[in-house]
This record gives structure tokens, sequence and C-alpha cells, in this order.
């Protein structure tokens, strides 16, 4: 008697498991300076030092280097590694050579960069030179971009070009930075189609606080960073240094709104 024969299924192949937490190399934009750029790129490598979150940061704004200012020996002192912030000018051939060797790090989690004023299109340039988009997915990391805004229309047109020249290789935060005044008067940006296109793309936008002008300026000119100015021996007065804190614990929970794409998951 011939023996049944048993049919085989298929075999179907199971889709990769989703990284819950790749590394993450976050750039962090603005159409112009003074928008709160480097105020912005201070205050999350400030979360991730506090939350011991191994971070290379890298400064591009050859003219006004706050983030290296501000955090230098804090990053260094930070993460064992004496890097602090790297200084880089990306205009350059091979100015971008150190950022680059950085990824190689076993125990980086985190590379953060602050573009200069105007830093898309030196972004754009990196990019087509480096082909950054198919190097990050080579070696794992995901690319975040963070696009700080004012209420000129010239924000909106400078994160709609970003945003059309990333497509889907990159991850978007949008700040409206509340220096300019509160949510409610960006109206421009909440009715353009760019922030239709940033909630249909999967991008984030939150609300950056301020910082009370007489207490942003005495960091500025101490070099402090912001949970140092927390400190009695900030030599700070206790009204700024509690206006320091307000701040970074305000900015703090906007930043865990988009936790995932800032390394903060």
């Amino acid at each position: 008697m011939a023996s049944k024969t048993t049919k085989l299924q298929p075999q179907v192949a199971e889709p990769p498991a989703k990284q819950l937490n790749p590394k993450r190399m976050i750039g962090i934009t603005s159409d112009k300076g003074g928008n709160g750029k480097s105020t912005v790129a201070r205050a999350l490598g400030d979360i991730l030092i506090q939350r011991d979150i191994p971070t290379r940061a890298f400064d591009c704004d050859r003219r006004n280097a706050q983030l290296h200012r501000h955090y230098n020996q804090a990053f260094s002192s930070a993460f064992d590694s004496d890097a602090g912030v790297s200084r880089i000018d990306l205009s350059v051939r091979g100015g971008a050579d150190e950022l680059l060797n950085s990824l190689e790090s076993p125990t980086t989690q985190i590379v953060l960069i602050d573009f200069p004023a105007g830093g898309g299109e030196l972004f754009e340039r990196f990019e087509r030179e480096m082909k950054l988009f198919d190097f990050l997915d080579e070696i794992g990391y995901q690319l975040t971009m963070v696009s700080v805004l004012s209420r000129v229309k010239d924000s909106i047109n400078s994160l709609r070009t970003l945003m059309e020249y990333c497509g889907d290789r990159a991850d978007h935060v949008v700040l409206k930075n509340c220096f300019f005044g509160e949510p409610e008067k960006f109206s421009r940006f909440d009715h353009s189609k760019t922030k239709a296109l940033v909630l249909q793309t999967g991008g984030v936008i939150l609300n950056f606080p301020d910082l009370y002008d007489s207490t942003y300026d005495v960091l500025d000119d101490k070099n402090l960073t912001f949970s140092d100015a927390l400190q009695p021996k900030s030599g700070l007065p206790m009204a700024d240094r509690r206006r320091a804190k307000v701040f970074l614990d305000e900015a703090e929970a906007e930043f865990l709104k988009a936790a995932e794409f800032l390394g903060l998951a």
C-alpha cells in the first residue's frame, strides 16, 4: 500500500524585527540666524547628558559656536571620551571626516549636529557628497532633522525644501520657538500645506519654551550650561536659577513628545 504523502506548506519568511532603539543622527537646522537653533541644540544636549545617553556632539557654526562654547567641557566630562563638542566645517572637502569617523564608535548612541544658520543647503551638499542616506542605512543609524521655526515665511519655505529633499529618508521634528510668541501666533505655519505635510509623513510638532531675556543673557555671559545654571555655585540669583529650571523642565517635556525621534525613548 502506497504511503500517504504529506503536502508541504510553503515557507513564508518572517519580516526582520524592527529595531526599537536605533542609533540616531540628529541635525538641528533653521532658515537663518537668530531663530534659536543653537539654544535648541544646547537644551537637547543638556538633557541627553543628564539622561546619560552616550552622545557625540558637533558644532558646524564657524562664527557663532554656541554649542561648543557652552557644552564642550560638559560633553567631555559626561562620557569620558575627552571629545567634548567638536568644531567642524562642512563647507570644505573633508570637513565632515571627524563626524563620519565617529559613527564607528560602538558606544555612541546619538550624534548631535548643530548646523549653521541656513544650513539646509549645506546639509544637501554634505548628503550628496557622502551619499549620507545610504550610508546611515548601512551602519544602522536613523536620521532626524529638527527644524526650528520663527513666524516668518522663510522658515516655512526652508522646512518645505528640506522635507522634499529628504523624502522618507529622515524623521522630522518641527519646533515653534515661543520666543517669537505663543504657539497660536504661528498662524502662517498652522494654516500651511507644509504643516499638513509634516503631520502626514509622521513628523512631530513641538512648542519650544521661551527663557526670560535677562536669565538667558547671564547664562550667555558666563558660558553656563542650563544644568549648571540650576546650581547655587553658578552665582546666579535664585530667581534666575528658578527660571532656568522651569525652562529646562518645559523643554524636556516637549522633547519627550518626540522621544523616539530624539533618542530619548
